[in-house]
This record gives C-alpha cells, sequence and structure tokens, in this order.
C-alpha cells in the first residue's frame, strides 16, 4: 500500500523534530482533514518520528533485499 511522510535535513535539531512533529499530528487529527482523506478513501496514521524511521529502515530493508534479489539496477 502506499504511504507518505515528512523528511527532513539531516542534523535537523530535536527541538525541531519535535515541533514539526507535533504540529503534523495535531493538523491530521482535525476533523476536517481526517473527513477529507476519508472523502478520498485514505487512512491517516500519524506516528511518532522513531517510529516513522523505524517503518522507514523495514521498508527499505524488504525492497532492498527484493532489488538485489532480482537483479534491478538504476540506469
Amino acid at each position: 500500500a502506499p504511504w507518505f511522510g515528512l523528511g527532513g535535513p539531516a542534523g535537523l535539531p530535536e527541538d525541531r523534530i519535535r515541533r514539526l512533529n507535533a504540529a503534523l499530528v495535531h493538523g491530521l487529527e482535525s476533523p476536517a482533514v481526517l473527513n477529507r482523506f476519508a472523502a478520498v478513501g485514505v487512512s491517516v496514521q500519524p506516528s511518532t518520528p522513531e517510529a516513522f524511521g523505524a517503518f522507514i529502515r523495514t521498508e527499505y530493508e524488504r525492497w532492498g533485499t527484493v532489488i538485489r534479489s532480482l537483479g534491478i539496477r538504476a540506469p
């Protein structure tokens, strides 16, 4: 299933990461936003920076294994 996330530059200060995450979660949990996403069949699952990082690592490992096993290479 497709997913979307927000990333930032390496070295972004932890306090800024926390503030950005809090603002994003607050916005994503608003009824207007939830209703808008639901209208197009999208479920919203806000998380923490740590949980999103773990998800990215899992996806990288999963798809990296598939790509290597199939011998896929960038042109």
